[in-house]
């Protein structure tokens, strides 16, 4: 059995050679910090859960390539925020597509290709967003944050969070409005 006293370097180095004993260490030195920084992302346990054990999957995968990690918790931190902003992103798009199949007053495609090209649309539109304007969207719509639960967690007012949703909403209405001229913008 590891010592629970070894270094993160040492660890990596044991797993880079197939330890499995070494990598559970790993995990479970990390998990848990880990679980909490994915919740100041994604407000769903499972998802949380699910994003700390994909970090841990890739990097038993990818473990011959450890040896360019130079600092494992914040790769580790990396890779968590990298998975909970793709999987917000992908919530994102998910749900605007059902609110816009739903909602027959925004734009009713009539083929499957428009509706490809409206998702298309749609992705890059909230890609190019300011990552400020961007990220207060997601928590606003996507993980369901109040203005204040979002103000607090990014250290700014309330009046600064309606501010970053109303711009956000402006442009994301300013692409979409190519798709769609009878469009109103906010």
């Amino acid at each position: 059995m590891i010592a629970k006293s070894h270094e993160d370097g040492y660890l990596l180095q044991l797993i880079r050679e197939g330890n499995v004993p070494a990598f559970e260490e790993l995990f479970s030195k990390h998990r848990k910090a880990l679980y909490i920084y994915a919740r100041t992302f994604i407000k769903d346990e499972a998802a949380c859960l699910e994003l700390v054990h994909d970090a841990f999957v890739n990097l038993w995968k990818d473990r011959q390539h450890l040896d360019k990690i130079q600092n494992c918790q914040s790769y580790l931190c990396v890779a968590i925020k990298n998975r909970a902003l793709n999987y917000v992103r992908d919530k994102l798009v998910r749900e605007s597509l059902i609110v816009l199949e739903e909602a027959d007053e925004i734009v009713m495609p009539e083929t499957a290709i428009e509706k490809i090209l409206l998702n298309k649309l749609l992705r890059d539109a909230i890609a190019s967003l300011p990552s400020a304007s961007k990220r207060i969207l997601e928590m606003r719509y996507f993980q369901e944050m109040s203005y204040a639960e979002i103000a607090q967690a990014n250290e700014i007012s309330k009046k600064t969070v309606g501010s970053q949703l109303n711009y956000a909403i402006k442009l994301l209405g300013l692409r979409l409005k190519n798709f769609n001229p009878d469009l109103e913008l906010p």
